[in-house]
């Protein structure tokens, strides 16, 4: 970002999908009832990602949710995660897909789940920072609105995390790790509490590992270990 001169090079993607998922949240929020839902609705924004090799952000995003919310879950753990809820860390991903958080965000609000919200340190591609957390009043539903630390990291760092945040980790029920550069970066930590991965398998690698085709839609529980 240095050589380019430009401290977001990004932020007019970031802006324009996040006015994209306003209108589509404004759509299908009334067909949201069960935790399940929510989730399904988040992982689908999780396809506003401009960062991954031969995966595209489609031109007519509410025909592609109503697609995907069609097509479901391949791998549903939603009832276990559910059960979890009580104390959560929620480390977000994308713009626009913060819009479809908001929603889940709310959800965990209305059942009176203390929610710690963890975006970017500093811009990294088109993932959500404080700017666009605080643009969205995701702080009206998260008891603790913090960043990773670690700079423009993609993924997560134990080893820099803010105090705050390092602490929830060790405190919380459930973490819920958005994405797929979250679920690389977590998924090799061990004596973590259970950690709910909510992503699209936007690459060949993680669908494989996962065990879905690409594409597919995963809310994925990985208990204490």
């Amino acid at each position: 970002y240095e050589m380019l001169g430009n401290d977001d090079p990004f932020l007019s993607l970031k802006e324009e999908s996040d006015r994209i998922a306003r209108e589509v949240c404004s759509v299908v929020r009334g067909r949201l009832s069960e935790f399940r839902d929510y989730v399904l609705a988040s992982i689908i924004g999780n396809t506003f990602d401009y960062g991954v090799k031969g995966h595209q952000v489609t031109g007519d995003f509410l025909g592609y949710f109503e697609q995907e919310y069609a097509a479901g879950l391949a791998i549903d753990h939603t009832d276990r995660i559910a059960r979890l809820i009580d104390r959560v860390v929620y480390f977000t991903d994308n713009c626009g897909e913060i819009v479809f958080d908001r929603l889940l965000l709310e959800y965990l609000h209305r059942q009176g789940s203390h929610v710690t919200l963890a975006v970017r340190d500093m811009p990294i591609l088109n993932d959500a920072t404080m700017a666009e957390a605080r643009a969205l009043h995701l702080d009206r539903y998260a008891d603790v609105l913090t960043t990773t630390g670690c700079g423009c990291e993609i993924g997560v760092r134990l080893d820099c995390m803010p105090p705050e945040l390092a602490a929830a980790v060790d405190n919380c029920t459930l973490i819920i790790a958005k994405g797929m550069a979250n679920y690389e970066s977590i998924s090799e930590f061990t004596g973590m509490p259970p950690v709910a991965f909510l992503m699209a398998a936007k690459c060949d690698p993680i669908a494989e590992e996962v065990g879905v085709v690409r594409g597919a839609k995963v809310a994925m529980l990985r208990d204490r270990n």
